[in-house]
């Protein structure tokens, strides 16, 4: 039995020390890269299920007015925001 990553019809086998170089790659957490024309958005570009962020008033005062003005900003410029988790 073995680890691999399908890739369009073929199986790519990844070894346990491959695997575990991939999990400890970056450090835990989000991290925001930039800022992206809506149309830089392709169907293929979505690998894995879609992950949403929302505000936690009880850790940081006032994220949920920070997190509302980003993405009326973000709709307003037509913008997408690219973040690596």
């Amino acid at each position: 039995m073995g680890t691999y990553y399908p890739l369009g019809s073929e199986k790519i086998k990844i070894t346990n020390d491959e695997m575990n170089r991939i999990k400890k790659f970056d450090k835990v957490g989000m991290t925001l890269m930039g800022f992206k024309p809506k149309t830089y958005l392709k169907v293929y570009h979505n690998v894995k299920h879609s992950v949403f962020v929302y505000p936690d008033e009880s850790r940081v005062q006032g994220s949920s007015q920070c997190m509302d003005a980003l993405i009326a900003e973000m709709k307003r410029k037509d913008k997408i925001a690219l973040v690596r988790v």
